[in-house]
């Protein structure tokens, strides 16, 4: 009779291991989805990184244009200063029209600027989410470490309990 109590007891206490063991097994499936999710939007933020950096290096290109097309309207201006005493009607015209290049080159240069610091801010914005994200990942390892010793430290002790029920049969 002590011995089928023990038996039932026993039974009772693989029933509750399986259903820990069934439970450890689909937190175990969670934590991979969870992993595999920020994994994918890692990447993704990789690729808006890249595609931002790009972006920027082609907003610098075409300041560099603007800037380099107003270099040459300076140059432009100078010499037609150089012909001032045969051109005068010309010079005011030419000179109100260098003056709105002026204008759009200044306004250009400063949207380009005021954009390039956006970008940078958005660049440092994310990379900041990327040290987050490395660091839930490394949280993440640490936990899934820690379920896997569990576990297995739960299917040893059944495996033991398992033996010695078979001895005492």
């Amino acid at each position: 009779l002590a011995q089928a109590a023990k038996i039932a007891q026993l039974e009772g206490q693989l029933g509750e291991n399986k259903i820990q063991l069934k439970d450890l097994h689909e937190h175990e499936g969670e934590l991979v989805q969870m992993v595999q999710a920020k994994v994918s939007a890692h990447g993704s933020l990789e690729a808006t990184v890249s595609d931002l950096r790009v972006h920027v290096h082609s907003q610098q290109d075409e300041l560099e244009c603007t800037m380099q097309a107003g270099s040459r309207l300076d140059e432009s201006f100078r010499h037609l200063q150089g012909e001032l005493g045969a051109c005068r009607r010309k010079k005011t015209d030419l000179e109100k029209s260098c003056r709105e290049v002026e204008l759009a080159r200044c306004r250009r240069r400063d949207e380009l600027e005021s954009t390039t610091r956006d970008l940078e801010s958005q660049l440092r914005s994310i990379h900041g989410h990327s040290s987050e994200l490395g660091v839930r990942r490394e949280e993440w390892e640490r936990e899934k470490a820690r379920a896997e010793a569990e576990v297995e430290a739960r299917v040893y002790a059944y495996e033991a309990t398992s033996a010695r029920m078979a001895q005492a049969e």
